[in-house]
């Protein structure tokens, strides 16, 4: 007999299926905890739904139900692994699971548990995927739940640049030693960028310094408002010079998402006071596998800006060992 050590829970639609009985006795033998629900409005406790990482539902010919609810849980929580197991050879059926629930497992019915044991753990992994690699946001602060509480505001001011509003300098410092000892407890890697407004003294000499300070908050709001949901997280590093963190494993990731920020900056209009300025910056792209700790990290990345600046400017840059003699 098999044994999964893992999901040790799931969400099961309700039905009324000649196989659904079948089914909770194969993930009760398996001894992962169901949750049988129709609507997800049952689950009181909606925080519960972030630790469920796989959602099954059975379909059959006319039950239009069972995909609403596997859409219902991709829109309460898209990192829920939506199974669906069907035995219809309605095309149309699958059509509309696809498109409307974005189901990322399929499996015929009777199921077969090797291959229901097979998805369920290859589900299980991507759910791990998605939601390790910061625990949704918890290695993103340095302090315990007690300061949390007892002084926002402080920590607000002391983590947080006053004039961009972004995390500062001394917030990328802790939470880089904070990602690196994570992630390289588990053998995971990340990404960080470092990027420098292309001759920015040249724009506070032309228009003066408040509109410098216009453009750095430009610029940081660009990056807000163009950050991937728990995947990237931006800093001012400091003058002009911006960091970002990145949970994105491959440098080439990092290298397309960043050349997309300095495409949206090369064209913005940055407006004051009836001047029209136009930007670019020069960026450096490293990733934790290629360095022994965050400290050579931070090095890497600006070696790489360096050469971006060196070759011309308004350029994305991925380190490389040529760099580094």
């Amino acid at each position: 007999m098999h044994y999964i050590q893992e999901p040790k829970q799931v969400l099961l639609y309700r039905s009324e299926n000649e196989y659904q009985h079948h089914l909770k006795h194969i993930l009760t033998t398996w001894q992962i905890e169901i949750i049988e629900v129709s609507f997800l409005v049952e689950i009181r406790d909606r925080s519960l739904l972030d630790d469920i990482p796989v959602a099954l539902a059975i379909v059959t010919e006319g039950d239009a139900d069972s995909i609403d609810f596997l859409r219902s849980v991709m829109h309460s929580n898209n990192w829920i692994q939506r199974m669906m197991l069907c035995a219809s050879k309605n095309l149309a059926i699958y059509e509309r699971a696809i498109n409307k629930a974005h189901v990322n497992y399929l499996l015929q019915l009777p199921p077969d548990e090797d291959r229901l044991r097979t998805y369920l753990t290859k589900a299980w992994r991507r759910f791990q995927d998605l939601t390790r690699p910061f625990d949704k946001f918890e290695a993103l602060t340095n302090v315990t739940e007690d300061l949390l509480h007892e002084n926002r505001k402080f920590r607000v001011e002391a983590n947080t640049d006053a004039l961009t509003k972004l995390m500062n300098r001394r917030s990328f410092n802790s939470i880089m030693k904070r990602i690196w000892f994570r992630t390289s407890q588990k053998g995971l890697f990340f990404s960080m960028a470092l990027l420098d407004i292309d001759h920015f003294k040249k724009v506070n000499d032309t228009y003066g310094h408040v509109a410098g300070d216009h453009v750095l908050k430009g610029l940081a709001d660009i990056l807000i408002h163009n950050q991937r949901v728990g995947i990237d997280y931006a800093f001012r590093y400091g003058g002009e010079e911006f960091a970002i963190l990145s949970t994105s494993t491959k440098p080439d990731e990092m290298h397309h998402y960043m050349e997309r920020l300095l495409e949206i900056v090369n064209q913005t209009d940055f407006e004051f006071e009836g001047h029209h300025i136009h930007i670019s910056f020069s960026a450096g792209v490293c990733s934790s596998k290629e360095s022994k700790d965050a400290e050579e990290m931070i090095t890497n990345a600006d070696k790489a800006l360096y050469q971006a600046k060196e070759n011309g400017r308004n350029q994305v840059l991925i380190f490389s060992e040529k760099m580094a003699e």
